[in-house]
């Protein structure tokens, strides 16, 4: 009986250990995943309610961004936005509310 119990202690560590070392190895849903070089950057966004799990992609070489729709019950994917960013990052700022950064900088000016 001793026996029996030893080796069903043994499979059920070593089947913890497996079922471990995988989940370890499968960073959470919400992670990023940064891809190498030429590769593709996903983030996956899920939903706990009724409403769609979000799933973006970028492309860092073309400097493309896709966000998609996935529906819980149906699976439909649907893409919902696609542009380039190579514009947006060379902004040095884009700000619709006050204060704006140069009229932050025009006050600390003034102040000195």
């Amino acid at each position: 009986m001793k026996s029996y119990r030893g080796v069903g202690w043994a499979a059920a560590i070593a089947v913890a250990g497996l079922v471990w070392t995988v989940e370890a190895q499968q960073p959470p849903a919400s992670v990023p995943n940064f891809g190498g070089a030429g590769q593709l950057i996903t983030y996956l966004i899920p939903s706990a309610d009724a409403k769609p799990t979000a799933l973006t992609i970028v492309e860092p070489a073309t400097k493309r961004i896709v966000v998609y729709h996935i529906d819980k019950t149906s699976g439909e994917i649907s893409l919902k936005s696609a542009r380039e960013i190579a514009g947006d990052l060379s902004l040095e700022y884009f700000n619709t509310g006050s204060p704006l950064p140069q009229e932050i900088k025009k006050g600390l000016a003034r102040q000195q």
